[in-house]
């Protein structure tokens, strides 16, 4: 947490220089950046900073091809870009595995080394891992963020009661009027609104509702049964049941759940009580788009989230 918060401050502050100069900044690309940055700490290690550039950016060409059509046109396409990167993600995870320097202290090492419980992971096993956290860590975070941040400078009496809470963690998520917040701000803006994927093996069985044939894509889509829970923003509905039952967001309550959920659920409560501690902020530019990145399936904030944003005074 700690470490979370030096980044999530550094962009902040960096935010309130950048208003400083010329009136605004543009949060968009930040948010993008701190998940980006929290994350390559633990699965990197001590890499050099080359390394941590060259995972960013095969990480900024993964994204946008996870809610793409997929229609591989090589680097003509978001999809055809997005499955060169992740060639060259496996690449970059297969060489650090045969690393003997440079990979201490990060997941990679963690998850090819033999413990107590068991045998290390397989290449495959750790390639396929740690691409999926690569995902899970930033896609969520990074879409959510703007979300959050209009939010909590739309309710200054929420943003109140979560400047009110400590920076410490006792709980990942629990009730907490964060974690509450922030689970309403998934319900508005839910990140994973429609996810494209190919089954590439055989046959998979949904029961009652058919199957899925070998070679065939699939869409996965859960905004709508989000939305239908009501136009109004409260965060109270969230009670212990509310969330085993309805909380749709990183997979929701199945056994195959997101990986990142609790990095995340950290992330974005973090990030919440450190802006409405220790900082002002005022939406310059609030007009939601079609993100013609992401092919126009979601929505962001126009002309990359327009803010202003100050340190409070002491």
């Amino acid at each position: 947490v700690p470490d979370m918060a030096t980044v999530i401050r550094d962009a902040f502050d960096r935010m309130a220089e950048e208003t400083r100069q010329r009136g605004f900044a543009k949060f968009a690309p930040y948010a993008s950046e701190v998940p980006r940055r929290i994350l390559s700490a633990p699965i990197l290690g001590t890499a050099e900073p080359a390394v941590v550039a060259r995972m960013a950016a095969i990480t900024e060409a993964l994204i946008p091809g996870l809610v793409s059509l997929p229609i591989d046109l090589g680097r003509f396409s978001a999809f055809g870009r997005a499955r060169r990167a992740q060639r060259q993600l496996t690449e970059l995870i297969r060489e650090l595995l045969h690393r003997t320097e440079g990979r201490h202290g990060s997941i990679i090492a963690d998850l090819a080394s033999s413990t107590e419980e068991g045998a290390p992971f397989t290449e495959a096993e750790v390639v396929d891992t740690v691409a999926t956290l690569v995902l899970a860590g930033q896609v969520t975070t990074a879409e959510t963020l703007p979300g959050l941040l209009y939010e909590l400078c739309r309710r200054p009496e929420w943003a109140a009661k979560i400047a009110a809470e400590p920076l410490e963690f006792d709980q990942c998520e629990g009730d907490g009027v964060s974690a509450r917040f922030v689970r309403e701000v998934l319900r508005h803006y839910p990140p994973e609104v429609l996810i494209f994927r190919r089954n590439m093996k055989c046959p998979i069985d949904l029961g009652e509702h058919g199957h899925i044939p070998a070679g065939c894509n699939a869409m996965v889509g859960f905004g709508d049964a989000m939305w239908r829970m009501g136009a109004d923003f409260d965060p109270d509905r969230w009670t212990h049941d509310a969330v085993r039952d309805n909380f749709l967001s990183f997979g929701g309550s199945s056994p195959h759940s997101c990986v990142g959920r609790t990095f995340a659920m950290v992330e974005l409560q973090l990030c919440a009580r450190i802006l409405c501690k220790e900082y002002d902020v005022e939406i310059v530019e609030a007009k939601r788009v079609r993100n013609w990145q992401l092919g126009g399936i979601m929505f962001c904030f126009r002309d990359g989230c327009r803010v202003r944003v100050s340190r409070k005074a002491s």
